[in-house]
């Protein structure tokens, strides 16, 4: 049970991200959208996606090119 309830966290923690992404972007928030980019560039994001196979800044790579 532990290990499903830290893959829901570590979703949880991605999801949002993504979603503070996309928010800073459209309202041209420059300085937090750094912030969430420094995210997605951590060692702390990669190891939240270490399960899925995927770094954060393969998640980046997605979200600069919507």
């Amino acid at each position: 049970m532990k290990n499903y309830t830290y893959k829901g966290l570590a979703f949880a923690i991605i999801q949002q991200a993504v979603e503070d992404y996309r928010f800073c972007k459209e309202f041209h928030l420059k300085e937090e959208l750094k912030e969430v980019e420094d995210f997605f560039r951590s060692e702390w994001c990669d190891q939240l996606l270490l399960n899925l196979k995927l770094t954060g800044n393969d998640i980046l790579t997605v979200l600069e090119n919507e």
